[in-house]
């Protein structure tokens, strides 16, 4: 199914990256990075709902490179 719920946490596709089968995202925390396990909802080409695993107000990584991982800690970069 496409879509999402109204008023449901989503992410773009990019921020979703999988590890063993498991949907992840990463957040930042205070400058440093978190990586969080999800379950995921509906979708369509422009955004993922996440069912369980962030809050509203995470700080999402999009396009997390593949050598960032869990406590990593990373200066935020706004737009671009």
């Amino acid at each position: 199914r496409t879509g999402h719920h109204a008023g449901a946490l989503t992410v773009p596709p990019a921020a979703l990256v999988e590890e063993n089968g498991q949907n992840v995202v990463y957040v930042v925390r205070a400058g440093v990075v978190e990586r969080r396990e999800v379950r995921t909802g509906l979708a369509d080409p422009d955004q993922v709902e996440i069912v369980d695993g962030i809050a509203a107000g995470d700080i999402v990584v999009r396009n997390a490179p593949a050598i960032l991982r869990d406590g990593t800690r990373v200066a935020l970069r706004h737009g671009g």
